[in-house]
């Protein structure tokens, strides 16, 4: 028996939890931990009004996974709509499909679109082969004894270790931009904080990966290997969130990302007196 098959047998991995429920579980997860990257205050809001109600992109992205990874999914938890969002016939079909998904004809076409991209790129095939989607784990981070949780796209095993892997829908595959957009969105915390997460579970070091699409034609696929250093420094800046998040809950003290009156700072740009300031609306008379 391989590794994969016993994982499920693993105290704190369970797999079939429908992502609602998986919301209702206790614990910290990396959605709102993240929310500490921009402030205190910022997290403080996102607990007290979570917002289950997903735009017009997260949609489109919790359909790529489902095309890609739970394929069965889709008739039961989506539905395609083909005309204008108005009207008693837009009424009435949104009441008649109220429990599942409405995506556009176009919206559709795009997700069948980016899970071909993704299925017939072999670098990212391989991946797919055989695993086990949405997989959720549940820990005690042992440095704060905080209860943890997280939920990985997908679970495989190649060449003997076992591989997380989560897919992400994003602007552009070109390594240096996603990298940016990755860093930006706190990718790397979620990454390390789910290697962790397995690590304590299973006394194992998993591999990570993500295989990213592009959300736009030509939907180019890529496949990104995470490093150890990329995990290293996801982990010391979640380990700092913690930090900072324990001190706000001791104080019942949420500040915001800018505390005291401080310069305005222009960027370089303004500076460059052969730069047309004309149309920024700033007002810039005396």
């Amino acid at each position: 028996m391989n590794e994969l098959q016993t994982i499920q047998n693993v105290p704190g991995i369970s797999t079939g939890i429908s992502f609602p429920d998986y919301l209702e579980l206790p614990g910290l997860n990396a959605s709102l931990l993240k929310k500490l990257m921009r402030s205190p205050m910022a997290y403080k809001w996102a607990l007290d009004h979570p917002n289950n109600s997903a735009s017009a992109s997260m949609l489109l992205g919790t359909a790529t996974h489902a095309a890609i990874l739970e394929p069965y999914r889709m008739a039961s938890e989506f539905i395609v709509w083909d005309g204008e969002r108005r009207g008693k016939a837009w009424t009435e079909f949104k009441e008649s499909n109220s429990s599942r998904q409405i995506l556009t004809s176009a919206e559709s076409a795009k997700v069948q679109a980016m899970r071909d991209a993704v299925c017939d790129y072999p670098p990212a095939a391989r991946y797919f082969e055989n695993g086990i989607a949405e997989v959720t784990m549940q820990w005690i981070d042992p440095a704060t004894g905080r209860a943890m949780k997280g939920r990985i796209d997908w679970v495989t095993e190649i060449d003997g270790q076992i591989v997380l892997t989560d897919l992400k829908t994003t602007r552009d595959v070109n390594s240096r931009k996603f990298g940016s957009d990755a860093y930006k969105l706190g990718y790397h915390i979620q990454f390390s904080l789910y290697t962790d997460g397995w690590f304590h579970l299973t006394r194992k070091t998993p591999r990570f990966v993500v295989i990213a699409v592009e959300n736009d034609a030509p939907f180019e696929p890529a496949v990104f290997d995470v490093s150890e250093d990329l995990l290293a420094l996801g982990h010391e800046e979640y380990m700092g969130h913690l930090s900072t998040l324990k001190t706000c809950e001791e104080a019942n003290t949420w500040p915001p990302k800018v505390q005291e009156e401080q310069p305005l700072q222009l960027p370089a740009w303004a500076l460059n007196e052969d730069e047309d300031l004309s149309d920024i609306g700033l007002d810039l008379t005396v």
